[in-house]
């Protein structure tokens, strides 16, 4: 947890956690929840530093595509660690993206507002298939982008919540592998996170389409499950 928010400092130059993206956290936010508290405007300010450095800093990266980034609708995965590039690399093709609705998401919708993503806030624990129903129909007409093994691991290992999306929306799956050539790695994180430092090289391999039938059993996903994570890895 304290390399998590070490991340987050890193990123938004601000004290506080790293938001996390999830596959499975499905539910919208509570129309009942309590008011937020107002976050001093000192705080706000450093959020707003933050989020300019890290888009100077994405300006500079050296991105090399290979396979279709010009895609109109699907769900796209990769691992929670190298979400930083796979967010910016789509952000003019209007994206969507599931977020939990913990204050880590929070400052992750900043930064994924900022590149002008629509995001989805969702939670594991409550009033899962409204949100899930939520992003089949984002999926059906954008592509929606999931970090398959997050928001807490285990690392590299995915969730079905990628394919029950894909299944339900029958759109294809892409999968992104990503090498970057230099970066800050947080290596007591639970995903290893990798933040691309000034003109790092980054390599992304977009993979797929993959078409998940709608009659596929639950044992032919899991094998697909396997297949991607293969895939990526």
């Amino acid at each position: 947890m304290r390399s998590q928010r070490s991340a987050a400092k890193t990123i938004l130059g601000m004290a506080g956690r790293r938001p996390t993206l999830s596959d499975h956290e499905f539910s919208p936010t509570p129309s009942n929840s309590p008011p937020k508290k107002k976050i001093p405007s000192s705080i706000t300010e450093m959020i707003n530093i933050g989020l300019f450095i890290l888009n100077l800093i994405s300006k500079t990266w050296r991105i090399h595509v290979k396979g279709n980034v010009n895609l109109s609708k699907g769900v796209i995965g990769f691992w929670h660690g190298d979400m930083i590039p796979c967010w910016y690399l789509f952000r003019k093709q209007s994206p969507c993206a599931l977020v939990s609705q913990s204050k880590d998401g929070e400052l992750l919708t900043k930064i994924l507002t900022m590149w002008s993503f629509n995001v989805v806030r969702g939670s594991s624990s409550k009033g899962g298939s409204e949100a899930l129903d939520k992003m089949v129909l984002l999926a059906k007409e954008n592509v929606l982008l999931i970090a398959p093994d997050g928001p807490r691991g285990p690392a590299l290992k995915m969730k079905p919540g990628i394919a029950v999306a894909a299944q339900r929306a029958q759109v294809p799956v892409y999968l992104i592998k990503t090498n970057m050539s230099f970066f800050k790695q947080f290596s007591k994180s639970w995903d290893h996170f990798k933040l691309p430092l000034p003109f790092c090289k980054i390599d992304m391999e977009i993979n797929g389409p993959y078409i998940i039938e709608s009659d596929a059993s639950k044992e032919d996903i899991n094998k697909l499950l396997v297949t991607f994570e293969g895939i990526i890895s």
